[in-house]
């Protein structure tokens, strides 16, 4: 065939059939390497005398390398020493090499088809004037070779090869103009954070989705501090600083979901969705307040944090975006009229409750430096013999909860999980988990030596991110060492719905906790803070009911069925399942029935002092350990 007919017939082949793999569209093509296989694949059909093809692309040294290919495998098993060949073409010209026995010619030949190639054809590749790639097609018939239309055939395919290749560039820059400018359009230039329409739109989809799962949204906004101030101190640069550090602190003390804005030219912007109630949004704003207030210092060392938070929660305070957020920026009026630092939500009885939770906040983290620590203990028994089997650590401060007057902030008597959300809120978990530590362990030596034979064991309450990070693993192996006190005798207990996310982390701090010998309990286990399949994945010596869960059995059907399902669960992973704060002898019964395997609360004991725990156990027989007794249900 003449190379006339031959590109004529190759081009009504093109405009006939734009199935083939050369079609002209570029829209179903997945990216450069997708119209690398289908050039290769429609070379090898067309070409006459085409067997197999590659592509070979110039490296930042100045080589050439193999990058795509068709027939064969471009990467086979090499032998020792052996490598893939650096091309070295000359002047970017078709080139038609017959091998005579040896592939030396001026032609490389991929490894995988070395001494099986008759003959070489390779086409340079142009996009746009510029030499792209070597396209190399190889006979492998040893009498036929190519035929002599095959050069203007390759041609012609590398021409396409090169038009798609620079219509896939001019798409890719389009689309990267696009996406510039649709960001430029929905972010501030300063921060990178999103400006007030994408705030709103994200809005609005977080407003719908925990709308429709039951679940409250939370609107922060916030002044981050003296700008004012700033720029007559350090000028508009150290203005810009702070916008930048705080975006950046933000961003870090937030979960994923979580939406960081500028709102304004004064203002940033927090959206907060899937939460429980205001106790977890004022959790947020006390991380808010801390990553602000960090931020003002790496600008402006010596400044006082200068930080007000509004708050505002869906639906009590607006169902919509626009309601929401102006509900949050008269929060945030009040925030400022208090003066800074400080939090305002918009709704009057909650933001009573968070002004008596930072009170708390404040009072523990006084007692924790003035050592006004309370601790009490409740016995764990069996429920199928009554054996006492572990001791529950009950913490509280002195004057914390005079009267119940804080009970609605969330902050119980006795409640030891209460004291360490104020104390990761306040930033002081390590100094109430060490105080828990140490009392727990010098009581445990105490009773250890009044009755030696008794198997001692106390579990307490722990912050999740002490656990990720890894320094309770630290702190509670030093206090072991100190106290000669095996590392089984102490048990942590997480609270289910401040754990988080699974995270890889957690997953590696847990391992090696249960390696060193520290179980790990999951408590105010209800199906929601951690889903039962997670609790099937964690390294776990057991779990226990949430409170409100075991207060409903018995007139509520769905606590009874989490009750019996959370059982089913425990018993399939043979791990313990308790209830706390049993306050009716007919509840112990009843969770017996359930599947429930240990209680504790004051149906089975009431809280006891350390000395009166020394005075309640004497030196009797009992189960082989704590350990054994707590691990087996059965």
């Amino acid at each position: 065939m003449k190379p006339l007919r031959a590109v004529t017939d190759l081009m009504a082949t093109l405009l006939a059939a734009p199935a083939t793999p050369l079609g002209a569209s570029t829209e179903a093509l997945e990216g450069v390497a997708d119209a690398y296989a289908r050039v290769l694949a429609f070379a090898v059909e067309h070409v006459p005398g085409t067997q197999a093809a590659a592509l070979s692309a110039p490296t930042a040294e100045g080589t050439w390398v193999y990058v795509a290919a068709h027939g064969f495998d471009l990467a086979p098993a090499l032998a020792p020493g052996d490598s893939v060949p650096e091309l070295r073409p000359g002047a970017p010209r078709t080139r038609l090499v017959r091998h005579a026995g040896s592939d030396d010619q001026g032609a490389p030949t991929p490894p995988a088809l070395r001494g099986r190639v008759a003959a070489t054809l390779s086409v340079p590749v142009r996009v746009a004037g510029e030499l792209r790639n070597y396209l190399d097609l190889y006979s492998l018939d040893d009498d036929g070779a190519f035929a002599e239309s095959a050069p203007a055939w390759g041609e012609l395919v590398a021409a396409q090869l090169g038009a798609l290749l620079q219509r896939l560039a001019f798409e890719a820059s389009l689309r990267a103009a696009q996406a510039r400018l649709e960001h430029e359009a929905t972010h501030d230039p300063l921060t990178g954070l999103p400006n007030r329409s994408l705030l709103c739109d994200r809005l609005a989809a977080t407003l719908a989705r925990d709308r429709r799962d039951g679940r409250s949204t939370a609107l922060f906004v916030i002044d981050p501090g003296p700008t004012a101030h700033l720029v007559q101190r350090l000028g508009h640069a150290g203005r810009d600083a702070l916008w930048s550090a705080s975006a950046d602190g933000m961003r870090a003390a937030l979960r994923d979901g979580d939406t960081v804005a500028r709102c304004g030219s004064d203002a940033l912007a927090v959206v907060a969705g899937n939460l429980r109630g205001d106790v977890a949004a004022h959790s947020i704003a006390s991380k808010l307040q801390h990553a602000l207030t960090e931020a003002l210092a790496g600008v402006a060392p010596g400044s006082p944090p200068q930080a007000v938070i509004g708050v505002s929660l869906a639906p009590d305070d607006g169902a919509t975006s626009a309601e929401l957020l102006r509900s949050a920026e008269a929060a945030r009026d009040l925030a400022r009229q208090r003066g800074a630092p400080a939090v305002a939500f918009h709704a009057a009885p909650v933001d009573a409750a968070a002004r008596t939770r930072e009170r708390a906040r404040a009072l523990l983290v006084a007692a924790l430096e003035g050592g006004r620590l309370r601790v009490r203990y409740q016995s764990v028994e069996r429920l199928g013999d009554r054996r006492l089997v572990a001791l529950r650590l009950l913490a509280d401060v002195a004057d914390l909860t005079p009267d119940g007057d804080l009970d609605d902030a969330g902050v119980a008597r006795w409640n030891g999980h209460a004291l360490v959300a104020l104390a990761d809120d306040a930033r002081c978990e390590e100094a109430l988990f060490t105080a828990l530590l140490e009392t727990a362990s010098t009581d445990l030596c105490r009773w250890r030596d009044a009755a030696p034979k008794h198997p001692w064991r106390v579990i307490l309450p722990l912050s999740p991110r002490l656990l990720r990070d890894g320094r309770a693993e630290r702190i509670a192996r030093d206090l072991s060492e100190r106290h000669d006190l095996a590392t089984g005798a102490i048990a942590w207990a997480l609270a289910a719905d401040r754990v988080g996310g699974v995270t890889p982390s957690l997953l590696r701090a847990l391992a090696s906790a249960r390696r060193a010998g520290f179980d790990l309990l999951v408590d105010d286990v209800n199906g929601e803070g951690l889903a039962m399949r997670v609790l099937a994945e964690l390294p776990l010596a057991g779990m226990t009911l949430a409170p409100a869960t075991v207060r409903g059995l018995g007139t509520d059907q769905r606590d009874d069925a989490m009750a019996a399902a959370l059982a089913s669960l425990a018993a399939v992973l043979r791990l313990p399942l308790a209830a706390v704060d049993v306050a009716e002898a007919s509840t112990l019964e009843r969770l017996e029935a359930l599947g429930c395997t240990h209680a504790s609360g004051p149906s089975v004991a009431p809280a006891m002092t350390a000395d009166e725990v020394s005075a309640l156990v004497t030196d009797t027989a009992g189960a082989a350990s704590f350990g054994d007794a707590f691990k087996n249900p059965e």
